[in-house]
């Protein structure tokens, strides 16, 4: 019940920051420019943070952008992916303070000595497009490497049709095991709720290339950027 409900809570603090006024994203090969301006007067982290999250604590950034090489790898030239953003013509982390780790809220230990970490609506909104960006990343390593490499986002399934059922709730249960540190089996009502995302994800990319399995898989991998599981401590 407690998973259930920070999932719907998350949901629901994306929808308001989707409610506001954003312009189109463009990307070049894999760096995004996010319509966010890092340098922008904003007077607190959580100003617009809704009053029910605040018995709820997110992961200090830190912590997510240590985390985010662990969990997306190498890409095919061996180099940690993270979530890459053009800043003035830079591409820099997101998650730096050179991208948006002051804007939401990283301590500078001189204006700001506290990192407040009650999820906000901004943090939802950046989580969302670093998982948009990151995971791309991550399906063109997977897609470039050698048959003989290990993939990490379809590790356990086969992405050329020949998967079967079994090898499917096995990826998905080795996925949120990589995401999340739970370990679950793969008839866990977590990966039945993964399942659907993938099915939705290939159905809708029949006939396309990359390979709809691929796709689903980048589905897959978004909504575990995106779990409560990975973000609340």
């Amino acid at each position: 019940m407690k998973k259930l409900f920070g999932h719907a809570l998350f949901l629901g603090l994306l929808a308001l920051a989707a409610g506001c006024e954003k312009a189109p994203t463009t990307s070049t090969d894999d760096t995004e420019k996010v319509n966010v301006d890092p340098h922008a007067n904003i007077p607190g982290f959580d100003s617009d943070a809704d009053t029910r999250t605040s018995e709820l604590r997110r992961l200090k950034l830190d912590m997510l952008q240590q985390s985010v090489p662990v969990i997306a790898g190498n890409d095919a030239a061996g180099n940690p992916i993270f979530w890459k953003v053009k800043i003035g013509g830079v591409t820099v982390d997101g998650l730096s303070d050179k991208g948006y780790g002051k804007v939401l809220g990283r301590p500078d230990y001189i204006d700001v000595t506290t990192e407040q970490t009650a999820p906000s609506s901004l943090y939802m909104k950046l989580v969302r497009d670093m998982a948009q960006n990151v995971c791309d990343q991550m399906v063109k390593a997977d897609i470039a490497r050698a048959p003989e490499e290990e993939r990490t986002l379809w590790r356990k399934a086969p992405i050329d049709g020949t998967a079967t059922d079994a090898q499917v709730g096995e990826n998905l249960a080795y996925l949120y095991l990589r995401f999340t540190g739970y370990r679950v089996e793969p008839t866990d009502p977590a990966v039945a709720d993964l399942r659907q995302v993938y099915d939705d994800a290939v159905a809708g990319y029949e006939g396309m290339d990359p390979p709809a399995p691929a796709e689903g898989w980048r589905a897959v991998c978004v909504a575990l950027f995106e779990d409560p599981a990975l973000h609340l401590e």
